[in-house]
């Protein structure tokens, strides 16, 4: 019986992957929107190293005006688009707040500049919600994330110990011992 039953399954899943092509052709090419494609760069300040500003092109030229028509305030614009200080557990990660900076589009694309520099050594992620755009009603796709380092600075040894006293191998009777 259980055979029977994956038989018909299989049977049934060829059948259906054979009608998808015809169902895809059946729907005007007008209503097919393809995925559009985001990306998020960050562009270091060449003034100062720990400066950086968050793109994310891609836009549409409507969503880039309405983007710019629009008096959003710091929440709205981080329902778009978020920058976090990742600290490496998903769960850790779900109720810290987004940083504080300011959001424009500029040529059809959106920055980021956080109010504060970035830290050496932490890592930094961003999402990009799609389908937050002002017209959300089309399909826009996943979400896309961006992860940023800035690398450790290198430090010498501030301190270095260079001799232990007493030296000898015998200690003083007058060591205080506790």
């Amino acid at each position: 019986m259980t055979r029977a039953r994956l038989a018909a399954a299989v049977v049934t899943l060829v059948a259906l992957s054979s009608l998808q092509p015809n169902l895809r052709a059946a729907v005007p090419a007008a209503t097919q929107e393809p995925l559009a494609r985001f990306a998020i760069r960050w562009i270091p300040n060449p003034a100062q190293s720990n400066q950086l500003t968050v793109e994310v092109s891609g836009l549409s030229n409507a969503s880039a005006t309405e983007l710019r028509k629009a008096d959003r305030t710091p929440e709205q614009w981080q329902r778009l688009l978020s920058v976090h200080a990742d600290q490496g557990d998903l769960f850790a990660d779900v109720g810290l707040p987004a940083m504080l900076g300011a959001y424009r589009i500029e040529d059809g694309t959106l920055r980021f500049e956080p109010q504060f520099p970035l830290e050496p050594g932490v890592h930094y992620r961003t999402v990009f919600y799609p389908h937050a755009l002002p017209d959300e009603g089309k399909r826009r796709g996943p979400p896309v994330t961006s992860v940023f380092q800035l690398p450790r600075a290198r430090s010498a040894p501030s301190t270095v110990v260079s001799h232990v006293y007493p030296s000898g191998t015998v200690l003083p009777e007058n060591l205080l011992k506790f």
